[in-house]
């Protein structure tokens, strides 16, 4: 399978059911996971800030969510004071993809639907840092897994503050956009091939 085979798009309603299994599978040892509440709630407000990588034959492999938050948010953020969508208002969370500020969640690839799982894993990457090259001015993440974290360092995220969640404190990462990141983030984007109608508003 080439990178061309994996398509970076938004989502649809339709890809919700395989974005909730893939969350169960990829977060299994998280007692607090999205569910098809979750989904179609947020769904509802902003469809436009999930994306899933798809294969030739249109099955979902992986999705991300890159959310785009008001400047009180942001900063509730790296003040740890917040943790992932569980403590967002809906007022917090723009309705467009015009915003300075975004949250990066729950960024998963299916082992079990992927095939070549670090194809996928790269594809989708891109296609996120290709999204927040064109759109970001600050970017946030929570990772709870050791693959987030560790990808986090790779983009060049730095830890800012930690939050809390059922017991267990997360760092925070803050990567701020600058000329240069920007540039780098759109030489990978490129690489990727990424494909799709990620750029649409």
């Amino acid at each position: 399978m080439s990178s061309t085979d994996i398509r970076f798009c938004r989502a649809t309603r339709e890809d919700i059911p395989s974005m909730v299994k893939i969350e169960e599978e990829f977060f299994s040892n998280y007692e607090k996971t999205f569910d098809q509440k979750f989904f179609d709630q947020w769904f509802e407000h902003n469809a436009n800030m999930f994306f899933v990588i798809k294969n030739v034959e249109e099955d979902v492999l992986g999705f991300v969510v890159l959310t785009p938050i008001t400047e009180t948010l942001h900063n509730r953020l790296i003040k740890g004071e917040v943790f992932d969508f569980f403590d967002f208002s809906k007022s917090e969370v723009i309705r467009t993809m015009d915003s300075d500020y975004y949250y990066v969640s729950d960024i998963c690839v299916s082992r079990s639907r992927a095939g070549n799982y670090m194809k996928a894993v790269i594809n989708i990457a891109g296609g996120m840092i290709g999204i927040l090259a064109e759109k970001a001015k600050y970017v946030t993440a929570c990772p709870v897994t050791t693959a987030g974290a560790r990808l986090c360092r790779t983009v060049g995220m730095k830890k800012v503050a930690e939050s809390e969640s059922n017991g267990v404190r997360y760092s925070v990462c803050l990567l701020e956009m600058t000329p240069e990141i920007i540039s780098r983030f759109q030489r990978i984007a490129k690489r990727t091939n990424r494909t799709g109608d990620e750029n649409d508003d």
